[in-house]
Formats: C-alpha cells, sequence, structure tokens
C-alpha cells in the first residue's frame, strides 16, 4: 500500500469494452451524431476529476476531392448536458481536426483508421450518474462508419482520480 500520498490517487476504473456496433453518419456537414461508443457510471465524490480515453474504429467514404471528421464527447449527469472543452479535438469551423484528406490529383476514396483519443475532465460533478457519448461530425464525407468497424474493437476507459 501507499504511505504520505494525499491527492492523485486513482479512485475507480469504469471501461466499457462491450460490442459497441457501428455507426453510419452520412449527410449534414459540421453537424454532430451521437455514435454508439458510450459509458455510463456513478462518481465516487464530488472532489475528483476524469482521466478518459476512447478508442474506435472509422471507415470514410468519399467521392469528392476533400473530406474529414472531428470527434469530442458529450457529457449528461442530473438532466444536465456539457460538453468538456478538453474531451475532443474540436475548436471550431469545419468538423476535420480528427482527420482529413485533401487530395489535388486523385479522390480519397476510402480511407479506414483507428483513431484514440486521452483527456481530462476537470469540470464540477455530483455524484449522481454520469453518461459520456463520443459524438463525431464529417465534413464533406458521403459515409463515415464510427465503432467496430474494419475488424476494430471500440473501447472508452474513464479513470476517476482524487484531487483532495
Amino acid at each position: 500500500s501507499l504511505t504520505g500520498i494525499t491527492t492523485g490517487k486513482v479512485l475507480a476504473i469504469h471501461h466499457n469494452t462491450s460490442d459497441f456496433g457501428s455507426t453510419t453518419i452520412s449527410g449534414t456537414n459540421n453537424t454532430w451524431t451521437d455514435t454508439a461508443v458510450t459509458i455510463t457510471f456513478t462518481p465516487t465524490t464530488t472532489a475528483s476529476k476524469f482521466l478518459v480515453y476512447y478508442g474506435f474504429g472509422t471507415s470514410t467514404q468519399d467521392s469528392g476531392t476533400d473530406g474529414g471528421f472531428a470527434r469530442r464527447v458529450k457529457r449528461v449527469q442530473d438532466a444536465t448536458t456539457v460538453y468538456p472543452a478538453f474531451l475532443g479535438d474540436f475548436a471550431s469551423g469545419n468538423h476535420h481536426s480528427s482527420y482529413y484528406a485533401n487530395s489535388q490529383n486523385d479522390t480519397p476514396a476510402r480511407w479506414n483508421i483507428y483513431n484514440t483519443f486521452t483527456g481530462v475532465d476537470a469540470e464540477s460533478h455530483t455524484t449522481s450518474s454520469v453518461t459520456y457519448t463520443v459524438q463525431v461530425g464529417q465534413y464533406n464525407i458521403t459515409t463515415l462508419n464510427v465503432g467496430n468497424y474494419y475488424s476494430a474493437k471500440a473501447q472508452i476507459i474513464v479513470l476517476e482520480v482524487s484531487t483532495s
């Protein structure tokens, strides 16, 4: 056992590696869509932060000369929805911060990529149940498949860490 350490202890590990299936996204550019990559857990204390890791397979199919996608996490607790700033890679503009292909000589027809992200949710919370859902938004992609796609295994892991 560790002694003398008063902060930074891992209080709980929450993980979901279920068969999430896949989510197909097509349609309007720069619109967020919930994926099947989600986790629900109950925090042990209000004085904690969450280190969140998620990963998922993607397959893009495009008939244009450029396209991409962005990702973020939606957190729902006590009927309140927030989008923690450090659980995604999107800042502003078109949704292509996670992946972008711009080809001058040929069409980026199909790309299969495994995406990972790690970030910290330091926003205040209660000890009521929390649900994190990974969201993806596409830009100029005909079809985007997210999750357990192309032999990939999607996952989401949350480490609850004490701050007091």
